[in-house]
């Protein structure tokens, strides 16, 4: 399932202000419009394979009308009016617990911004039948663990156009495909840049993450190519990274 919200500003400018760093929180939003059992179940535990723990949802990056402005070495950014944010996951009480709480509510408060909740829309079901193009709608992230000569730990992010990329990709997807349908898949897909990725060094918490977004070729097996639709490709996806849509 997925869902796109659109929020509107309180604001008597109609401007919204937000940090760079502002999907945490999105993120914290929707631990916030979920029942107190189901975010705390997902937050502390999530869904478990083996040694990793999955949230199973993602969510896009903010669009709309907007503008950038730096101050004081701190990033911003400037909504124009309305803003709109996807959410997709296909956990079937994830999706239908935010709507109801949003639409109950009526207004959200983001950062220090009073939002109304205009609309909640819901997508259809796609079918994938690859090969396709797809487009990030949040940056996609991929990385290893490593151990350097001094024994200490070092994470290695993959570039797209490393061939470690995709097979890190779809090993990903098949734990992913295990946890939402209680059988394997030992399947394999390739994204292939149609242009050249662009980095984006993400500050999440403080951890320097680095994610790409760009207009990928999807090849292979659409039945995990269909899993990473709903929730989201490679690492990292309830912190806003790996939402992607089909481009017509």
């Amino acid at each position: 399932m997925r869902i796109e919200i659109t929020l509107r500003s309180s604001d008597p400018k109609g401007k919204i202000v937000l940090p760079f760093r502002y999907p945490e929180l999105v993120q914290a939003l929707v631990y916030r419009h979920l029942t107190p059992r189901h975010a705390e179940k997902l937050h502390n535990d999530g869904f478990i394979h083996g040694k990793r723990r999955f949230k199973l949802f993602t969510f896009s990056r903010l669009r709309g009308p907007r503008e950038r402005t730096e101050k004081h070495g701190n990033g911003f950014l400037i909504f124009k009016e309305r803003m709109y944010l996807q959410i997709s996951s296909p956990v079937d009480w994830l999706l239908p617990e935010i709507a109801e709480s949003l639409i109950k509510s009526g207004n959200i408060v983001l950062g220090k911004n009073h939002l109304s909740v205009e609309s909640i829309k819901v997508f259809q079901p796609v079918i994938l039948e690859p090969p396709f193009t797809l487009r990030m709608l949040s940056p996609v992230t991929m990385y290893s663990t490593l151990k350097k000569a001094d024994g200490k730990k070092k994470t290695y992010y993959y570039n797209p156009r490393e061939e470690e990329f995709s097979i890190l990709l779809s090993r990903n997807a098949q734990k992913k495909y295990e946890l939402v349908y209680k059988t394997q898949r030992d399947g394999y897909f390739t994204l292939i840049p149609l242009r050249p990725p662009r980095l984006h060094p993400v500050n999440y918490k403080g951890t320097i993450i680095h994610a790409y977004s760009g207009i990928f070729k999807a090849e292979g097996d659409p039945e995990l190519l269909q899993v990473t639709y709903e929730c989201g490709l490679g690492a990292k996806n309830s912190q806003g990274f790996g939402m992607w849509e089909l481009v017509e």
